[in-house]
């Protein structure tokens, strides 16, 4: 900041000198003010340095304290890799892959938000099929070719909100429920059972997938299992799930990637008497 500019000085008459003026008085006072002009430099260079030190450490302290924060949650390249990373991109199973997986997303154009009847369906039929789970997010595939649109159902564990499990129905549309349409179950596929919604709506689910928690989980150390592939994989959806008791084997993907069952992982376990362990993990 330039200094202030110094007043202009008043004419006024000047005083009737003394007959002898003192002697050496003029170079005292040329010292005094020198002197005083020294002290004001000195004063407003040490109290420049100063700020600038404390402005320089405070610098130093916060770039030292963001450092740590992205040494301690994620790397450079991670920064820069053009992926968002959350906590959730990796767990116990790092290593297998899964904390690289980004798969690619659903097409938004093909697979929809549900229609009413959809979700009424899908949460009839998961209070049945699934009654430990409780659904939260779906999309559906129209179909003009075929009696049925394809309602994809997503749904966490009630006593573990981190396990996500997605399945899948078929679901009676509008095109065959207004002509009158109703299914023969003698020409149903092996794989398939059918029932009907009290909206009048018939629907069909995969009596393969997920058999262990279909009706309600009774062995609470399926639940244990359901857990730790959630704690090994977080942001996984289990769509698949076979166990004897002692080992297990689990098809789980990410719901972006789950209509199009296009990339996911299998992973087998085993039973060791109070936990489950994970044996191997594979992409596929």
């Amino acid at each position: 900041v330039p200094p202030a500019a110094a007043p202009q000085p008043t004419y006024q008459p000047a005083a009737q000198p003394p007959a002898q003026p003192p002697k050496k008085k003029t170079g005292l006072i040329i010292a005094i003010v020198v002197a005083v002009l020294l002290l004001c430099c000195c004063g407003s260079s040490i109290a420049g340095y100063l700020v600038y030190k404390n402005a320089k450490d405070k610098a130093d302290e916060a770039l030292t304290d963001l450092t740590n924060d992205l040494d301690s949650d994620t790397s450079w390249n991670d920064l820069t890799s053009g992926e968002e990373i959350t906590d959730s991109d990796s767990g116990p199973a790092t290593g297998t892959g899964w904390e690289d997986f980004y798969p690619t997303e659903y097409d938004s154009s093909v697979w929809v938000a549900t229609e009413q009847f959809h979700d009424q369906v899908l949460l009839e039929a998961a209070s049945v099929l699934y009654p430990d789970f409780t659904v939260y997010e779906s999309l559906v595939r129209y179909s003009d070719e075929y009696t049925t649109d394809l309602v994809l159902g997503r749904a966490y564990l009630n006593d573990d909100a981190n396990v996500d499990i997605a399945f899948y129905l078929e679901v009676e549309n509008d095109e065959a429920y207004n002509s009158g349409w109703t299914n023969d179950p003698s020409t149903d596929a092996d794989y398939m059972d059918s029932g009907a919604a009290s909206n009048g709506r018939e629907y069909f689910w995969d009596i393969e997938q997920l058999v262990p928690l279909m009706g309600g989980i009774s062995d609470p150390a399926i639940t244990d299992l359901l857990s730790q592939v959630a704690s090994d994989f977080p942001g996984s959806v289990i769509f698949l799930l076979e166990t004897d008791g002692s080992t297990a084997y689990v098809e789980f993907t990410t719901w972006g990637a789950y209509p199009d069952y296009s990339e996911g992982f299998t992973a087998d376990y085993s039973y060791d008497g109070s936990d489950w362990v994970l044996d191997s993990a594979s992409e596929w």
